[in-house]
Order: structure tokens, then C-alpha cells, then sequence
């Protein structure tokens, strides 16, 4: 079968190019198909390449990669919480939390610098943080690296210090929100409710989950209750170019403000106290005592007083280093919490206690009345013509146990503890029974950090104390709350 043969239409294009090359002697070779491969083999070859600069971009120097691109994103930045606030038991507000910013160093930047160029950077921070070369070295000696990125230098710098340092834009230098402790209270409840500060080694040892710029409890009550308190921080990261530039912020976890905290001490109250405190030993010459003021009923503590005292402001404000070297350094040891950490003789509060014990051990009955001629003499052994003397506070006359306990009666209760005439008295080991019975010489639980649990006088612990035997004069110095 016959088939039409396809007509091919000549454009004018082919026309005048055919003329044109018979004029000039142009003879057309067509391409031979070797041409076609070798372009095909260069075309796939350049493939190949291409390809394999993109799989070894994606695989095999994926790695490498997305570390340079993690140096333009500042790691993981820490969202201050605000730790909940103190209140008294109306209300009242003993602390607060003032916004304010920290300034610290980024390691990454700082150390990668020579150690001309580090010391200039701190020096350039000494006046504007207005604390000293040592201080600012030893937070660098005392970070851990490995567990941030970040060394806080100062967590309470004001709006146009921080300005200024970010003006200067220092190498290495960041300044960050977050927020400054404020105590509502002068110097009144210092002890009771301690301060804040950056978490040192040893408070990251004692709670691993802690980060070495974590603000943290250090005495009195913000320690007692710092895990409460310091609620849960939130996260930021920023990304930036190659540059530093900030090219996009994301926010991570939200933080979760602490807890607040109320306590049964009275505000007003505690104030009074202190003030009348320090008057009462004024009077007396001194400046260094305790006072604690607490419900019989049910154990509330309404005020909790310990002189000489402090403004715990001094230790959440870095530009008041001065003061705290005075108070560090002061011989009368203000930060030393005298009403918890103190360990005294009862004196007179102990005489109930003694006078349930005769009363129980039947050594006197309600009715037993002693003679206080305002002291009693016992008979030296040694030396008969010098009796040793105990006194009582002022002469009493007859006193039985109620009316002992209404004037204070030391005579009364030598003889109940130690004996005198015919009365035997209940003697140092019966003694220790009946402390020991109402927990005397055991912690009482406060909540409140480095309570001293005291000690019960006994013959032997004297003895390997002192080398010295116990002697009747031992029993009633105890007897009446006195002695060691």
C-alpha cells in the first residue's frame, strides 16, 4: 500500500540562509552521533557532581554543618521566674520583686579572647557594676562551664546602667531581664527571713536540678522554703545571623512564678519587739541578745528577734559591696542568728518543769514549804570555816511550790533539786530524766535553717570536759536553769 509522503513546508528563514551560504561557499555538515553522546556524558557527569555536592552537604557533612548554623543561635535562654512573695499572718507583704537586669558573660565569646583582652573587658565593667576586680574573678573561678553558657556577674543592675552596657557593647557581655528581691521589713526580720543570691557549689550539691545562674534561698526563711518559692524558670531562644543580628525569637517553656508564703509572726508586732529589744540591752550596756515571742496555745511563733541585726537589702544589691564586707566582717557577728543558733542556759523557765518533777517524784508535796533567808550555805569539806554560799535573787521567807514559782525562788528550788536539810531533792540523774522527758536537748523543728540543739548538763560530760568531778553546787546551779 501505497503511502502519501509527507510534505515539508520551507520557510523563508531556510531559503534566505541557503542563498546566503552558496554565496559565501559555505558547505552544511549535519552533526554525527558521536556529538550527541559526548554532550550527553559531559551533561550527565556535571549531574553527578551536582549530586554528589549535595548528598555530601546533607549527610555526609550534615554535622558539621549544623553546629556553624547553631553558632548563630544563642543557646537556650533562662526566663527569670518571680519567687513568691513572704506575707505576714494579716496579710502583709514582707517582700516584693522589683524588675531589674543582670548582666553576665558569655563564655563562648569571653575565653576565646586573649587575657589582655578579657582584663579590659572587666575593668570596663568595675565602675559601672561598682564592685571589685577580685569579686568579678572569683565568679569567673567559681563557674562551672560544662553546666552554662552564661556567668552571671551582677543580677540587680538599674535601667540606665544596663543601658550604658549595652551602649559599649563589651565582647562576651549580655545584659538579661529578670528580677531583684526587695525586704519590706529594715533590719527587723533580717534573720527570720534571710536573702537571696546566685546558687553557689554547694547549693548545686545539695539540689542537683539547680543551675549555677539560679537565684536562690541562702539563710532564714527564703532557704528554708526555696524550693516553694523559686517556682520553675521559663526558656527563650534567640536566632541571629552570622553577625549577632536577632533574627527571630521563639519562646520556649513559660515560667511558673513561686509560691507564696504565710507565716504566723506578726509584722507590726516584730518591729515593736525588735525596737524594745534593743532598748532593754541599751539599758544594760549591751547590744548582742534574742527574743522569741510564742503562743502557749499552739506553738505559733509571733516574732522571732535576734540583735545586733542587718538590712538584708545589702545582699541583693550589687552596688553595695561596702556594706557587706562591714557586716561579713563586724566582730559582733550580726549575721549569726542568736534565737535559733544560740545555745544559753534556761534560767528561770525551767522552774515549772522542775516543780512538776518534785511534785511527780513526790520530793514535796503542794503543801512542802521551804525558808529563804535569801541564801543557803553549804558545808566546805575542806575547809569547814568557809561554807559555800548560793543565794537567792532577794529573802522570801516560807514558800510552798505555788508560791515559789510566783516569785522566782531560788532557795525553793536548790532545795528541791539538789536537797537541803531533810529534804533530798531529786538529784542530777532524775533531773535529766524529766529533761529528757519534755525533749530538752533535742532540735525543736523550726522552720527555720541551723538550729542548734543544745546539750543536757551531765557528771561524765563535765568530767570529760573539764576534768573536773560533779560536785553538789553542780546540781543546784541546774536547778535553777544556771551552769553548764
Amino acid at each position: 500500500m501505497a503511502h502519501p509522503k509527507k510534505r515539508r513546508e520551507l520557510n523563508f528563514e531556510e531559503t534566505v540562509l541557503d542563498l546566503w551560504a552558496r554565496d559565501f561557499n559555505v558547505l552544511e555538515l549535519p552533526l554525527s552521533a558521536a556529538v550527541f553522546r559526548m554532550s550527553a556524558f559531559i551533561l550527565l557527569l556535571l549531574g553527578a557532581l551536582v549530586l554528589g555536592r549535595l548528598v555530601s552537604l546533607s549527610v555526609a557533612e550534615g554535622e558539621f554543618y549544623a553546629e556553624r548554623a547553631l553558632l548563630n543561635a544563642d543557646k537556650v535562654v533562662a526566663r527569670p521566674a518571680p519567687r513568691g512573695i513572704i506575707f505576714d499572718r494579716w496579710n502583709k507583704p514582707l517582700t516584693e520583686n522589683v524588675p531589674a537586669f543582670r548582666v553576665a558573660l558569655k563564655s563562648s565569646s569571653f575565653f576565646t579572647r586573649s587575657e589582655a583582652e578579657r582584663s579590659e573587658i572587666l575593668r570596663a565593667l568595675l565602675g559601672t557594676l561598682g564592685v571589685s576586680e577580685d569579686y568579678l574573678r572569683g565568679r569567673l573561678e567559681a563557674a562551672d562551664l560544662t553546666a552554662a553558657d552564661r556567668i552571671v556577674l551582677a543580677e540587680d543592675v538599674g535601667l540606665e546602667d544596663a543601658l550604658r552596657i549595652k551602649k559599649e557593647a563589651l565582647p562576651g557581655v549580655v545584659v538579661e531581664e529578670g528580677f531583684r528581691r526587695r525586704y519590706l521589713t529594715g533590719t527587723s526580720a533580717a534573720h527570720l527571713l534571710g536573702y537571696t543570691g546566685l546558687a553557689a557549689k554547694s547549693d548545686i550539691e545539695r539540689d542537683p536540678t539547680l543551675q549555677p545562674n539560679d537565684i536562690v534561698g541562702k539563710t532564714g526563711l527564703e532557704a528554708e522554703y526555696d524550693a516553694l518559692l523559686r517556682g520553675r524558670d521559663g526558656t527563650q531562644v534567640k536566632l541571629r545571623t552570622a553577625t549577632g543580628d536577632v533574627l527571630e525569637e521563639q519562646e520556649g517553656m513559660a515560667a511558673k512564678p513561686g509560691e507564696s508564703l504565710r507565716l504566723t509572726v506578726d509584722a507590726a508586732f516584730q518591729d515593736y519587739f525588735a525596737r524594745r529589744l534593743a532598748q532593754g540591752l541599751a539599758a544594760l550596756g549591751r547590744t548582742s541578745g534574742a527574743g522569741l515571742a510564742i503562743n502557749p496555745q499552739n506553738g505559733e511563733i509571733l516574732a522571732l528577734v535576734s540583735l545586733p541585726s542587718f538590712d538584708n537589702n545589702v545582699f541583693v544589691d550589687v552596688a553595695r559591696s561596702g556594706e557587706r564586707a562591714a557586716i561579713l566582717s563586724a566582730r559582733a557577728k550580726p549575721l549569726f542568728n542568736r534565737a535559733v543558733s544560740g545555745l544559753y542556759s534556761p534560767a528561770s523557765t525551767i522552774k515549772p518543769l522542775h516543780a512538776l518533777a518534785a511534785l511527780a517524784e513526790q520530793v514535796v508535796t503542794p503543801e512542802t514549804e521551804v525558808f529563804s533567808a535569801g541564801y543557803i550555805d553549804i558545808a566546805n569539806p575542806y575547809d569547814p570555816s568557809r561554807p559555800s554560799r548560793f543565794l537567792d535573787w532577794k529573802p522570801h521567807g516560807w514558800v510552798d511550790v505555788r508560791s515559789a514559782l510566783a516569785r522566782s525562788s531560788n532557795v525553793y528550788f536548790y532545795t528541791a533539786g539538789g536537797g537541803y536539810g531533810e529534804i533530798k531533792g531529786l538529784g542530777v540523774e532524775r533531773l535529766r530524766e524529766w529533761w529528757q522527758k519534755f525533749l530538752f536537748g533535742t532540735a525543736t523543728g523550726v522552720d527555720l535553717p541551723g538550729e542548734a540543739k543544745g546539750f543536757l548538763p551531765a557528771p561524765d560530760e563535765k568530767e570529760q570536759r573539764t576534768g573536773q568531778i560533779w560536785r553538789i553546787g553542780d546540781t543546784y546551779n541546774v536547778s535553777i536553769g544556771q551552769g553548764d
